[in-house]
């Protein structure tokens, strides 16, 4: 299929090298990521004596549940944990519903998701899930100016560049804290209106629709 392709879109730019190499494609490839809408971003401010974390998404086992749990639990009251989505079967929802630092939200609609986001400093991603590519979470929140705490999977270092902190695959929630830690010292509105500035210049929605919309105009 591939090779009877004009033109192939690639969702992260390690695919390139990928496909060419593997596959053998040598035609024309363009990297297309995943895209939030940008017209109104601008950061919120939030407080800055007490610290939330957020993670949204599928409350589950290969997505690191197991470290943010950890992570909650070794760091001090300053902190708490929100999550939001639906508990999959492998995850024991006594560990949420039970602790005073943490706080579940139930399964928000995505307005409601935003609604949060003004309240939230960041965004924790231990993600192990073999299928990883650019999660729309984190680019979401990104979007909204939460600092992301994230593992080496799928394509999250590409998202995240030099907006939060990328960690080994490996870490575990010692490692996470020492991460939380280190952004949490420094200007959290300075952080977070990076994170918006660099969503804004690279997953625009507007602006990479129209360099779709003109790439199928070349292949017409």
């Amino acid at each position: 299929m591939l090779n009877f392709a004009t033109v192939v879109t690639v969702e992260g730019r390690r695919y390139i090298r990928e496909i060419k190499d593997i596959i053998g494609y040598n035609g024309k490839m363009i990297y297309f990521p995943n895209l939030e809408e940008c017209s109104n971003l601008v950061y919120k401010h939030r407080e800055q004596e007490k610290y939330n974390l957020f993670y949204f998404g599928r409350i589950t086992q290969n997505k690191g549940l197991d470290i943010i749990i950890d992570l909650i639990n070794r760091l001090d009251d300053r902190f708490h944990l929100y999550l939001a989505g639906g508990i999959a079967a492998d995850f024991d929802e006594n560990e949420i519903r039970e602790n005073p630092k943490i706080t579940y939200l139930g399964i928000l609609t995505r307005d409601e998701i935003k609604e949060q986001m003004p309240k939230m400093h960041f965004f924790i991603f231990p993600t192990r899930h073999i299928g990883e590519g650019q999660s729309n979470s984190l680019i979401e929140a990104m979007s909204e100016g939460l600092i992301p705490v994230v593992a080496d999977q799928g394509f999250s270092a590409e998202v995240v560049a030099d907006c939060g902190i990328v960690l080994p695959q490996n870490s575990d929630a010692e490692e996470y804290k020492k991460a939380v830690m280190s952004i949490a010292e420094k200007d959290l509105r300075e952080q977070g209106e990076k994170c918006i500035k660099h969503i804004n210049a690279h997953h625009n929605l507007k602006r990479e629709i129209a360099k779709l919309v003109e790439l199928y105009k070349t292949i017409i």
